[in-house]
């Protein structure tokens, strides 16, 4: 990302999420021990800062051959899943993962869950572990224990202290925490194998992979899809421009930082190039990115500043349509939808929050185009690529899903 702001999202959100960065991050995972002796399995939840693990840290996490003796091991958000048996012939598989950062960037951990299968049942469905806190203070699960009779539970309470005016408040200096334990009783299994986990015939969709739903016959949108793998056995797949793609755009290329850059290139494919600029928002109600046609020599003279009109002015401006911006409604600040053509998520019209927008502006074969993601949440594993048009609005290209973990 060429500015600070993007610089800046980029290193938040990495900081945050699991297996992105690891500097001064909160690392949260799992000691596990399956025991089909005593027919149980012990989960101890530990987090810790600035842990940076390597491949083979985790232990044995794949189902034996038989059951036998303990198995011991870790499981955290880098792993897919780890298996082992709670009693002979009942299999349990673990998955921790962390969850997404909205819009607001890096205000708290992102959300940690565990789901567990017991004999290919689901069992646990995105039970909440840690996170969500600006700062981890604790109060989340501490350890469960699993067995045959069902389930404990357990997590940290912060003690409170009394005042003499009766008044309750927190024990801030430093706090003091004790565990509270609550034993649920065993749920019957479901009858049936859950099927998206364990289908089956052949595998299920791999999370971290790349489908393309629409564009698959399209040249472009093949080269950009980018098989990836993690140190951890984690697939992590993009879907970027193509190598052979101009992506540097930029006129001059030394800019300096700010929320304005300079371009040159074929915005709308009209077969003339010209002067570009690109409006990148971030605050904490809008990080997105705008670009538009310069409306004539005095925006291009008050360079690296904008005037307040100039987006209004412009003939062109991309996610938006330049009637839309006459109308004052271009502004970094925009609560319109762009909408993804042809596409439901979750049995709805998928559609793109214009203020959460991120745009990268590319050009491959002589065409411009721009790939498109954005930090709301329920949209965040949705990439597309249009191909913006002079006189119309822009032709959707490509349309790539990231599978997400089955959970």
């Amino acid at each position: 990302m060429r500015f600070i702001q993007r610089f800046l999202v980029t290193l938040l959100l990495g900081l945050c999420a699991s297996g992105a960065a690891y500097a001064d991050v909160w690392f949260t995972y799992m000691e596990v021990t399956c025991d089909p002796a005593e027919q149980k399995v012990s989960i101890v939840h530990i987090g810790v800062h600035n842990l940076k693990p390597q491949p083979g840290w985790h232990g044995p996490v794949k189902l034996p051959a038989r059951a036998g003796g303990k198995q011991a091991f870790r499981i955290s958000p880098e792993l897919p899943y780890a298996e082992c048996y709670m009693a002979p012939g009942v299999p349990v598989r673990l998955k921790m993962a962390s969850g997404k950062l909205g819009p607001a960037g890096c205000l708290g951990s992102p959300p940690i869950t565990l789901s567990i299968w017991v004999n290919q049942r689901k069992w646990m469905s995105r039970r909440s572990i840690a996170g969500m806190d600006c700062i981890t203070t604790g109060g989340g699960i501490t350890r469960f224990e699993l067995n045959n009779a069902g389930v404990r539970m357990c997590h940290r309470e912060q003690v409170v202290v009394k005042r003499e005016s009766d008044q309750w408040y927190p024990n801030t200096d430093p706090p003091k925490w004790k565990e509270a334990c609550e034993d649920k009783p065993a749920a019957p299994l479901s009858d049936k194998v859950d099927s998206a986990e364990f289908p089956a015939r052949g595998r299920a969709p791999v999370p971290g992979t790349i489908v393309i739903e629409q564009g698959a016959r399209d040249a472009l949108c093949r080269q950009m899809v980018v098989p990836d793998v993690t140190p951890f056995g984690r697939a992590a797949w993009a879907a970027v421009p193509p190598a052979d793609a101009e992506t540097r755009l930029e006129d001059p290329p030394d800019q300096p930082p700010g929320s304005l850059s300079k371009h040159y290139f074929d915005i709308d494919n009209d077969g003339t190039p010209e002067v570009v600029y690109g409006l990148h928002s971030f605050n904490g109600y809008s990080i997105a990115d705008i670009y538009f046609v310069s409306p004539g020599e005095a925006t291009d003279r008050a360079w690296p500043r904008m005037p307040p009109d100039a987006l209004a002015l412009s003939r062109y401006v991309f996610p938006s349509r330049h009637t839309e911006c006459a109308a004052g409604r271009c502004g970094p600040n925009d609560d319109r939808y762009l909408p993804i053509q042809n596409f439901t998520l979750r049995g709805k019209p998928a559609a793109y929050t214009a203020r959460y927008l991120q745009a990268q502006p590319f050009v491959w074969k002589e065409k411009t185009y721009f790939r498109l993601e954005t930090l709301s949440v329920s949209e965040q594993n949705i990439i597309t690529v249009l191909k913006p048009v002079s006189d119309a609005a822009p032709e959707q290209t490509c349309v790539f899903r990231v599978i997400e973990d089955r959970l």
